[in-house]
């Protein structure tokens, strides 16, 4: 996405089926200060059908700016839906960098779908 403060920025990964997550994991592709503009970023568990969002965690970026140091595995506790989204706003004065949802990949992992 665009560097930008005072917006909400999002990304979604869609699936065809519900399945129960039990885990999303994020490499970030910024090994440097921008790794930063991924702070706070919040990631979701959505049921597109019912419109109900389940937040599974909150980014907390790493000063270790290496792959593995920026790579997150978020819990989700087997939150189910179709969708996994991930939001982020960095309001100016709150923030040092603007917000952007930068990543080399993105992999989510579930137990299965349900019928």
């Amino acid at each position: 996405t665009q560097y930008v403060f005072n917006t909400d920025l999002w990304f979604k990964m869609k699936f065809d089926e519900v399945f129960c997550f039990f885990e999303v994991v994020i490499i970030q592709s910024h090994l440097d200060k921008g790794a930063t503009r991924m702070q706070d970023t919040k990631v979701f568990v959505v049921n597109a059908d019912t419109g109900i969002e389940n937040l599974c965690g909150v980014l907390r970026i790493s000063s270790v700016l290496t792959i593995k140091g920026q790579t997150y595995r978020i819990p989700c506790h087997l939150k189910c839906g179709n969708e996994v989204k991930l939001t982020v706003r960095h309001d100016q004065g709150g923030y040092e960098k603007e917000a952007c949802i930068h990543m080399t990949e993105i992999m989510a992992f579930g137990a299965g779908n349900l019928l």
